[in-house]
């Protein structure tokens, strides 16, 4: 009986050491985390769990859960004036691209309040680079590419506009959209033979569409009169005063 009695005691011990183990996990903490509206830490003992076990599928569902609590409450943090720091969006942004589609309106929103405020801070390069990600998360790629453009635009530097179109064109050689607005950036640039060699890259990229491709068509035109314009300023015309003799 008294060695019975040992065996149960240490047995005790036994369950009391490795009991706080046990209320202590990645999985636990993460869990407290969440029902803390703590949902940063929750995502950071998440991937703890995930570092110890890869394949756990409750802590992948637990993260992802987390990432989109974060990313809501975030959101509603921002409207009330909280997160004005582009850092604090850089680490939103990094959550969110880990979990892709899940959260892809969320993303996007992410990238274009990033972008503006790199564009609002002076750094043109830093914003652009953003709004690339976001043309990259956007199937639909049009709002992208129409902030682009207003950023562009904005800057009223004409080699930087030719140098951003061209990277985006490089890339993206199967978009019409881009092609056009590369095509019209070098018609700003008074370059009408370029504009017009790109404009007839367009053509072809698209040919099921008449009206947008007869859009192009008539910009060639314009393309067209004005370079005969500009050559008809440079030739002297006869009988035009040319300045005393």
């Amino acid at each position: 009986m008294a060695g019975s009695g040992k065996f149960v005691a240490a047995a005790a011990v036994v369950a009391l050491v490795f009991l706080p183990a046990c209320k202590d996990s990645p999985m636990d903490k993460a869990k407290v985390a969440v029902e803390k509206g703590d949902f940063t830490g929750a995502i950071g003992w998440y991937m703890e769990a995930l570092k110890a076990k890869a394949d756990d599928k409750d802590a992948r569902a637990g993260l992802s859960d987390a990432r989109l609590r974060y990313a809501k409450q975030f959101a509603i943090d921002a409207v009330r004036g909280a997160h004005n720091d582009p850092v604090d969006w850089e680490r939103l942004i990094e959550h969110l691209e880990q979990e892709g589609a899940n959260v892809k309106m969320e993303l996007l929103d992410a990238y274009y309040n990033v972008a503006e405020m790199f564009r609002k801070a002076g750094e043109r390069d830093k914003a652009l680079g953003v709004l690339v990600k976001a043309l990259a998360s956007d199937p639909s790629r049009r709002i992208p590419i129409g902030k682009i453009a207003d950023l562009v635009k904005q800057q009223k530097d004409p080699g930087w506009g030719r140098k951003t179109w061209e990277s985006l064109w490089n890339g993206n050689t199967g978009d019409q959209d881009i092609c056009v607005r590369l095509a019209r950036q070098l018609g700003h640039m008074d370059l009408y033979d370029e504009g017009i060699a790109q404009f007839n890259k367009c053509l072809s990229l698209n040919p099921g569409d008449f009206v947008y491709n007869n859009d192009i068509r008539m910009e060639i035109s314009t393309y067209e009169k004005r370079k005969r314009t500009a050559a008809e300023r440079k030739t002297a015309q006869p009988g035009a005063w040319s300045g005393p003799e």
